[in-house]
């Protein structure tokens, strides 16, 4: 095997790694099950209502079937036992595989340090996005983002598209600190430090999980083209 295609492998194993580690995060479940929450009601009432309309001769009127929607939503029914479980595996196998190949093309830095810097976290590898931020919402990967993945309080590996921003290919106290703020934005139950290193100034655990916004729905009549 060639030297080139070793790396290439290496790049591809850790890009495989990554995306899987996403995709598996309790904040990615827990995003799939808030817009399922929020979905499954208003797609049922949209079938309750094309069922209506196939059963009359005389169509719901759009003030009808927007009432049938809203009722439906405020009073969702019960279908979670009507849904397959394996839904949930389905979905993060969907988004690893797109993550994974979108990764593959960009470039994997290890940087170092002399001593414990990073927290670890149960939210694993975490993505900062280009105003450095963290945040379970998508896209899974915001144009010039970068993949921070600690392996140990004094190793970090990141997978960039802009690798001149680590030249130095150091671990510094700066660096960590950006790393330890995504890891605590998206901790979910627990946070790691290990044995003799201090916790990091200013950083703070949230109370709770971080929390998601209910999404903005818009229900409006489709428009309707005159045919001759």
């Amino acid at each position: 095997m060639k030297a080139g295609d070793a790396e290439h492998g290496v790049v591809d194993a850790v890009a495989f790694q990554a995306t899987h580690q996403l995709a598996r995060s309790q904040a990615f479940r827990k995003l799939g099950k808030h817009v399922e929450d929020h979905l499954l009601p208003l797609i049922t009432a949209l079938e309750i209502t094309k069922h209506m309309d196939e059963g009359t001769d005389q169509p719901l009127s759009p003030g009808e079937r927007k009432r049938i929607i809203e009722r439906a939503r405020r009073n969702p029914p019960a279908i979670e036992n009507l849904l397959d479980p394996r839904r949930d595996l389905r979905q993060q196998l969907r988004i690893a595989d797109r993550t994974e190949q979108t990764l593959a093309n960009w470039q994997m830095i290890l940087l170092r340090a002399n001593r414990p810097l990073l927290l670890l976290a149960d939210s694993g590898v975490v993505v900062r996005r280009p105003d450095a931020s963290f945040s379970p919402y998508p896209p899974v990967l915001p144009d010039d983002a970068e993949v921070l993945a600690p392996l140990a309080p004094h190793l970090l590996l990141i997978l960039t598209q802009r690798p001149d921003r680590h030249d130095d290919r150091q671990l510094t106290p700066k660096k960590a600190g950006k790393v330890n703020r995504g890891a605590l934005a998206l901790c979910h139950d627990a946070v790691y430090r290990q044995p003799g290193h201090r916790w990091p100034k200013g950083a703070t655990l949230l109370s709770e999980p971080p929390s998601l916004f209910s999404p903005s729905i818009t229900i409006s009549p489709a428009a309707e083209e005159d045919t001759e």
